[in-house]
């Protein structure tokens, strides 16, 4: 059962979703990485965990990785490449380009910095 403003990640972990930076998908297994810089693994799938966050601020922006947009430091369109405030670089999928772009459109207008 989802507590109000915590995501359940796998087993008993639940964290508050603005605590997340990114998920990264690793075969059945998903490490999560974190605000502080600290990262652990859960044995949830991304899929799963990309279905539990589809209504927050997050963001698949291809098959390995979801981030979240409050910790997106810097979007660049010509190599695609999204940088997070973790300073981890995260490429973005062509098929989801334009989705991103739209969904990030969004999100910006609604939470300026």
């Amino acid at each position: 059962m989802e507590k109000l403003n915590t995501i359940h990640l796998g087993g008993r972990k639940e964290l508050p979703p603005e605590q997340i930076v990114m998920l990264k998908a690793d075969s059945n297994y998903t490490n999560v990485y974190l605000q502080n810089g600290t990262s652990f693994i859960v044995a949830t799938n991304l899929g799963e965990l990309a279905r539990r966050v589809k209504h927050l601020a997050f963001f698949r922006p291809n098959r390995s990785i979801v981030i979240n947009l409050e910790h997106l430091k810097l979007f660049n369109t010509e190599d695609l490449q999204i940088e997070m405030q973790n300073e981890e670089v995260v490429s973005l999928s062509r098929r989801r380009t334009k989705k991103f772009k739209r969904y990030y459109r969004v999100f910006s207008q609604e939470n300026p910095r």
